[in-house]
This record gives structure tokens, C-alpha cells and sequence, in this order.
């Protein structure tokens, strides 16, 4: 892993933040393969880019931006394609969050990061959701059902209405980027594939359970599927420091293999 510390002037901060919306989507042909050969994708299917801000759970007083690719494939039930390209964290609310990104333990750092982008997408998910069941009329509600018979029945999630199916590389790692935006410290972690021949998978699925009741009760179904590559592997390779995007303080946090649940 590499350090640097570069003693840029604020304008130099800003202008690298905001230079993380302009990554083209998917970031890697790795992901953009993984997303075409799964679940209905397809090479003719564009993709687009945004970002959302939102509040995760265990960091309510902070604001994150993240940076996502998504797109809808012709697959059925509905099926919703993202990869998230980057995170950033936003405002005078950050300070716990930005010690859970920024320990100088570089292994934590890495596993810290991928929990917080598995909670950022579960919120996206659920923003997407809640969405989508605000328009729907009682009769299409009742189409949201769970199924009688989930889990060992359905291991592909077919008769789930609802999901999502989140693309990254099984070995990635972050580029952390520490910058000050308006008299705050923001971390942006930036997603590099370090091995793009291996495709991690992860479904989500939603469902309502019966019956309806305002708000829905939501069942949650989540599943991980990965190519292998072992993390002695995954290890070997290592991000450049000229691949991340510049700030007061860029670090690489280490590759490794990563198509896991998290917890905090």
C-alpha cells in the first residue's frame, strides 16, 4: 500500500470531489462484463449515472453521497442493475463516520469500507422500493406479495417481484481520498477492481408481507455469489496511486476478496 500527502489549496479539494461524479459507468470492463452476462443484461442495454444522498442507520447526522451506474434489464421479475463507482461523505455531520472510514489501520480501513457500501446500496434499494410502492394502485400492491414457499424453494429469487442485483469484482479494493470541502473534511472512497475476471453477484429481494398493512412489513432476502479466487490471489495485485483522484491526503487501501455479508 502506498501514501501520499499532497498539500493542496482548498479550491484543489473541491474541484477533486467534485471531479468523482464524472467516472463513466460501469468504471471497469470487468463489471460491465459481469452485468451483461447475468440476469438479463446485455451489451445493447445503456447504462446511466447519478448520485443519491442519503443517511445510513448506524450514522444518522451524516449525509453520504454515493455514486452509482444502474440500468433495467429485460429480465423477469423487475430487475434493477447497479454498481456503485463511489462514496463520499457530506457536511458538518460526518466526524464518526469519517473515523470508521479513516483508521490508519489500512485492513480495517478496506473491511470498513465495503460495510458501508453494502449499507448505502441496501438503502438505495430501499429508497428505490418505497418509491416504486408509493405510485402502485391496492391491485398492483397485492403483486408484491412474498412468496408462500422463499428461501430453499426459490434459490434463484424467481418469484420474488422485487430486486436488485448489485455487480462489483470478487477482488476490489478503495482509493481514500481526504479532502475540505466548505471547512469540512470529506472522505471519498473510490471502488478499483484489482482483478477484473471475476464476477461477485449480490441479489437483493423485496417483498410485502400478508396482509398489507400501511406502512408494507418487508421481507428481505439477500444472496452472494462469487467466482473464485482465493485471497493469497487477490492479494498479489495492488492499486496504482496514479489511478486515484487527487486530494490532501490519498491513500490505497489493500485488494482483497470481498463477496461476503459485512457487519459493523
Amino acid at each position: 500500500m502506498k501514501k501520499i500527502s499532497l498539500l493542496l489549496i482548498a479550491i484543489f479539494s473541491l474541484l477533486a470531489f467534485n471531479n468523482a461524479k464524472a467516472q463513466s459507468c460501469p468504471a471497469t470492463q470487468g463489471e460491465k462484463d459481469c452485468a451483461n452476462n447475468y440476469d438479463g443484461g446485455s451489451s445493447s442495454i445503456p447504462w446511466n449515472s447519478t448520485y443519491d444522498d442519503i443517511t445510513l442507520p448506524d450514522w444518522p447526522s451524516c449525509t453520504l453521497r454515493v455514486f452509482y451506474c444502474y440500468r433495467q434489464t429485460s429480465a423477469v421479475p423487475h430487475t434493477t442493475q447497479k454498481i456503485i463507482t463511489s462514496f463520499a461523505t457530506i457536511g458538518s455531520g460526518c466526524s464518526a463516520l469519517n473515523s470508521y472510514l479513516g483508521v490508519s489501520n489500512l485492513e480495517l480501513a478496506q473491511r470498513n469500507a465495503v460495510y458501508v457500501e453494502q449499507q448505502a446500496m441496501q438503502v438505495l434499494m430501499l429508497n428505490d422500493f418505497n418509491a416504486m410502492w408509493a405510485v402502485l394502485t391496492p391491485t398492483e400492491k397485492e403483486q408484491y406479495i412474498c412468496p408462500t414457499s422463499p428461501g430453499s424453494h426459490d434459490p434463484n429469487l424467481l418469484n420474488w417481484k422485487y430486486r436488485m442485483n448489485y455487480y462489483q469484482g470478487t477482488c476490489f479494493g478503495y482509493c481514500r481520498t481526504l479532502n475540505m470541502v466548505n471547512n469540512n473534511y470529506v472522505y471519498t472512497l473510490t471502488k478499483r477492481n484489482c482483478a477484473n475476471d471475476y464476477c461477485c453477484i449480490v441479489k437483493l429481494a423485496y417483498c410485502v408481507e400478508s396482509p398489507i398493512t400501511n406502512p408494507p412489513t418487508l421481507r428481505i432476502m439477500k444472496q452472494f455469489s462469487s467466482d473464485a479466487i482465493t485471497q493469497g490471489q487477490c492479494q498479489n495485485f495492488e492499486i496504482p496511486l496514479s489511478s486515484c483522484p487527487t486530494g490532501l491526503e490519498v491513500t490505497t487501501l489493500p485488494c482483497k476478496t470481498n463477496c461476503q455479508e459485512f457487519t459493523k
